[in-house]
């Protein structure tokens, strides 16, 4: 490699650095939002294994109804962990439960 082309190697590593310098410190200002938010807490969100213990449903019938669209949930922050919104957990359940029949 020529001295040239090193050094429009380093350039460009520069460069690059500040770009991810700029976007770390944008990631850290909206981080630093949302902690301050008082909507968004992790308080506020249930996980799959909670809406279990709290409902009359299966793991697997919360995971199917978030894959078809019916229960909205999120993964914060790339985690593989499902959170949801109590309230919508709770209107997904009466939702359910007015389609429900009893069978005798």
């Amino acid at each position: 490699m020529t001295a040239d082309a090193f050094r429009r190697a380093l350039e460009a590593a520069l460069i690059a650095l500040d770009s991810f310098e700029a976007a770390t410190h944008a990631l850290r200002d909206a981080l630093q939002e949302l902690l301050r938010s008082p909507t968004t807490s992790a308080k506020e969100l249930i996980s799959v294994t909670d809406v279990v213990h709290r409902y009359p449903v299966s793991r697997r019938t919360v995971l199917e109804a978030r894959r078809k669209g019916h229960l909205k949930g999120t993964r914060p922050g790339g985690s593989t962990a499902i959170l949801f919104d109590p309230a919508d957990v709770e209107a997904w359940i009466q939702g359910r439960s007015n389609r429900l029949r009893v069978v005798r």
